[in-house]
C-alpha cells in the first residue's frame, strides 16, 4: 500500500500537483514506519496516529537522526497555502 502512494505521489508531481504529492508522500512515509513498527514489534504496536515525528520518536533506534529530523519539518501543516505571500 505505501508503494501505491509513492506511485500516486510521483504521477502527480510530474502532473505538477505538487501540494497533493506532499500528500500521497507523506501517506506513504507513515505506512511505511507503521509497517516497520509492526515488523519489529508486532500488529499490536501500531500506533493510531498520523504524527510522523511521533512515530519517528517510538522507532528512535532504527531511524537516523538525518531522517527524525526531516520527519520533524513533513508535518501536515506543510500542505496549507502560505498566506504570508499574498
Amino acid at each position: 500500500m505505501a508503494e501505491e502512494d509513492w506511485a500516486v505521489a510521483q504521477l502527480l508531481l510530474q502532473s505538477r500537483f505538487g501540494r497533493q504529492a506532499v500528500f500521497y508522500t507523506l501517506l506513504s512515509v507513515e505506512k511505511l514506519l507503521k509497517g516497520l513498527l509492526a515488523e519489529s514489534r508486532g500488529p499490536t504496536a501500531i500506533l493510531f496516529t498520523h504524527n510522523l515525528p511521533e512515530l519517528a520518536q517510538v522507532m528512535d533506534h532504527a531511524i537516523p537522526a538525518t531522517i527524525q529530523r526531516f520527519l520533524l519539518d513533513c508535518r501536515h501543516t506543510a500542505l496549507e497555502p502560505d498566506t504570508r505571500r499574498q
